[in-house]
């Protein structure tokens, strides 16, 4: 998701690259004022979150923290997945006073997840579903292929300290797909000219994955729990 935000912004430095310096100063901007955006925020957030009420951090906590990164990054037109990233991170390497950063928000998050998918869905526009099996095919490909190698590497990592571990487990995680839609979303309200194909490559990738991937994992753990 870094890479992602990353990229993001260099694309948008590229696709504006005739505008000289303006584009160049609204890049490092985009990527700097979400990092100054996302430590600001989270730094209060760390010392304040658990300490409004005993006992475990309140959904009202977690929620202000969205929000506000969500209409400060709007107001001032830098990445709210980067500013979120970078206030997640600060929340849960600086609040020291307790291990449970907003695990309250997991009692609500379903209904927005539920909501995150239909709009996802209502965005796949069957017109475009010609133009773009090829790139629908090569995201197949390449995600499967990174799901591999990342999980075949990290067993490689911890294969030291860590026994038993399936050298494909990167596999198992072929359903997942709330990251990668959030990020087609993103990336279609950025560049709206190529929105359309973003759209429906990712969202028909998606329905397969969630089609076929549950085989993966069924496979995965029926073998790991063989001795």
């Amino acid at each position: 998701m870094i890479i992602f935000g990353l990229t993001m912004a260099a694309m948008s430095w590229v696709s504006l690259a005739d505008s000289g310096t303006g584009s160049l100063m609204h890049s490092f901007w985009e990527l700097g004022g979400c990092v100054l955006l996302g430590i600001a925020l989270g730094l209060p957030a760390a010392w304040l979150t658990g300490r409004l009420k005993p006992g475990r951090p309140t959904q009202a906590e977690a929620l202000a923290l969205m929000l506000l990164i969500a209409g400060l990054s709007a107001y001032l037109n830098v990445s709210a997945l980067l500013a979120a990233m970078v206030a997640g991170f600060v929340v849960v390497n600086v609040s020291a006073h307790h291990t449970r950063s907003f695990a309250e928000i997991e009692q609500i998050e379903w209904p927005f997840l539920v909501f995150f998918f239909v709009l996802a869905g209502a965005s796949l526009d069957l017109a475009n579903l010609h133009a773009a099996l090829v790139p629908i095919a090569a995201y197949v490909v390449l995600r499967i292929s990174g799901r591999f190698v990342g999980g075949y590497l990290g067993v490689r990592v911890l294969s030291r300290n860590v026994t038993g571990l399936e050298p494909r487990i990167g596999l198992g995680l072929l359903p997942q797909a709330g990251v990668a839609m959030g990020m087609a979303l993103l990336a279609a309200e950025r560049f709206p000219e190529h929105g359309a194909l973003i759209v429906t490559t990712v969202v028909t990738s998606t329905i397969l994955f969630e089609l076929f991937g549950p085989f993966w994992v069924k496979r995965l753990v029926v073998k790991s729990e063989t001795p």
